[in-house]
């Protein structure tokens, strides 16, 4: 068959596209069934038809706190490619949906913005509670250091105008001209020239009295956590420099449960590349269990295996926080399930680390839509050395268009799609990733990819889609000599690049978060795409 060609080491998405192949098949015109684009052609999609712990710091004059030694500050990137020419945004639905965690500001071009007698206290104090201070905090921050009073912001006053300027801090990589999300922590023009122009003028401090205290920014995380589930015991490495294990986890509840949020606690953040937690259904659990007797798990690269391979319940990298799922929906956890949590370590040969990591999740007991999570890619990508990345190439681009009548094939009664969140995952040389609708409408641009930030973004009004209608996704490289990783404090050589497992090998794979509706646009179950891999 199709996927015999495809080696079990470059298995991510090996049953994943499973379903791509098998109804292409069954129609007998596979190149109907998406259609990758050539470096060399149009850089859109073929158009189809398209519906540290400091000291707790006091509230004014922070006179009693010792601001803790300046860092260098972080070197700019290295440049990346120009992000591409961005197609019209599609038309929302109104629908329901997630809070937005802050307000939004209409504002002007930052670089026509002028501001005179800026201050700590009466101007940029409130932007770093609200944008900043999440995690930036004075205990127990992911951040490398608090921006929690004038000391410390005082200190770190350049390192925080660089990281502005260049965009890296607050972590958004979202193009607002693609769309907009509720979770957006991007500074508005307004504040990002009111920091700059502030360190400019010598970063004043000014009169307390002068403060007004910001709107409250949204809880960083899940607003409630109604279950969480731990690896049974630590688990030491044993595979260098990538090793995926899969752990099988207890499912306690006898009833239906709707899992409506999901967050990762990494046990050991430096070496956890990623986490996707998967259902396996209770006719199943035996042939889990089997490779997971006592809490040690089991190798697992690509997906966890199997039947549960397709049926993602949470996905976790690098700087994703946890977050609710859209309003009144849910993903489905029936009573005697299990939930298979694999985790992706990348270690230094020479490191003897370990790990203990938990999940989080947020429960209903029912929802007005079932949803699943869709990640989708080109199958053809998997095979051999069709996604070639050539060592030296700065620009390497590679696209795919997926029309939804495949779905068709596989339920027939599903006649529309809605979505709600979508994300990208490349690996480490990423530069920019796309995902459209309909070969030139956008859904997420990510002009600037940043490895260590894979945010999900929530839509701020979901998208409704019909069969007629097609998903697409776009993904660009920089191989370049100046672009490689760093390992044992020395740059990689370059190489031709394809896909695979590997935090050295690539990937282009979007990942949706939907719901379906038959003809009469009425809510239906979306299909369980494990099936294909009986």
């Amino acid at each position: 068959m199709y996927f015999a060609g495809i080696k079990e080491e470059n298995g991510m998405v090996r049953t994943i596209v499973r379903l791509v192949a098998v109804t292409c098949f069954l129609s007998s015109t596979w190149w109907a069934c998406g259609t990758e684009t050539p470096k060399s052609e149009s850089t859109a999609e073929k158009t189809v038809d398209a519906g540290n712990t400091d000291k707790t710091v006091v509230d004014k004059k922070d006179t009693t706190e010792v601001a803790p030694e300046p860092q260098p500050e972080p070197a700019k990137p290295e440049p990346r490619p120009e992000p591409r020419p961005e197609p019209t945004k599609p038309e929302p639905v109104a629908d329901g949906g997630h809070e937005s965690i802050f307000e939004a500001k209409p504002e002007g071009d930052g670089p026509d913005l002028v501001f005179t007698g800026l201050t700590y206290w009466k101007d940029t104090k409130a932007i770093f509670e609200q944008k900043c201070n999440r995690c930036h905090l004075a205990k127990g921050g992911i951040g490398p250091f608090p921006l929690t009073s004038y000391k410390f912001v005082n200190t770190y006053k350049q390192s925080i105008k660089t990281s502005v300027a260049n965009g890296t801090m607050p972590p958004w990589q979202a193009d607002k001209s693609c769309g907009t999300y509720t979770n957006d922590i991007s500074l508005t023009p307004v504040e990002k020239a009111k920091i700059l122009q502030w360190v400019d003028q010598g970063a004043k401090e000014g009169d307390p009295n002068d403060y007004v205290a910001p709107p409250a920014p949204g809880k960083l995380g899940l607003d409630r956590v109604d279950l969480t589930l731990k690896m049974k015991k630590s688990y030491t490495i044993k595979k260098k420099p990538d090793d995926y294990r899969c752990f099988v986890l207890d499912w306690p509840h006898t009833t239906n449960k709707f899992v409506t949020g999901f967050q990762v606690n990494p046990g050991n953040a430096k070496i956890v590349h990623h986490v996707i937690a998967y259902i396996a259904k209770k006719s199943e659990v035996a042939q889990y269990t089997k490779k997971d007797p006592n809490g040690d798990g089991y190798t697992c690269y690509g997906t966890a295996g199997g039947p549960a391979g397709l049926r993602w319940l949470g996905v976790w990298a690098p700087g994703v926080p946890g977050a609710g799922y859209y309003k009144d929906t849910g993903i489905k956890v029936e009573p005697g399930s299990k939930i298979i949590v694999q985790l992706h370590y990348n270690v230094l040969p020479t490191a003897n680390e370990s790990d203990l990591t938990s999940v989080d999740f947020r429960l209903e007991d029912s929802v007005k839509k079932e949803a699943i999570l869709f990640p989708y890619t080109n199958p053809q990508w998997l095979r051999g050395q069709n996604m070639k990345i050539a060592a030296n190439d700065s620009n390497a681009t590679h696209s795919f268009n997926l029309p939804l009548s495949f779905l068709g094939l596989v339920a027939p009664k599903v006649k529309g799609l809605t979505i709600y969140s979508a994300m990208l995952h490349m690996h480490q040389l990423g530069a920019s990733g796309r995902l459209s609708l309909g070969g030139n409408q956008c859904l997420l641009n990510i002009p600037k990819w940043d490895f260590n930030w894979q945010l999900i973004f929530h839509l701020s009004q979901p998208v409704k889609l019909g069969m007629s209608d097609s998903v697409g996704i776009t993904c660009s490289w920089n191989n370049s000599a100046a672009n490689q990783p760093i390992v044992d404090g020395k740059k990689r050589t370059p190489a031709d690049v394809y896909w695979g497992d590997g935090t050295f090998d690539e990937m282009c794979l979007g990942i949706v978060y939907m719901t379906c509706s038959d003809a009469a646009g009425q809510n239906i179950d979306c299909p369980d795409l494990s099936s294909l891999t009986d």
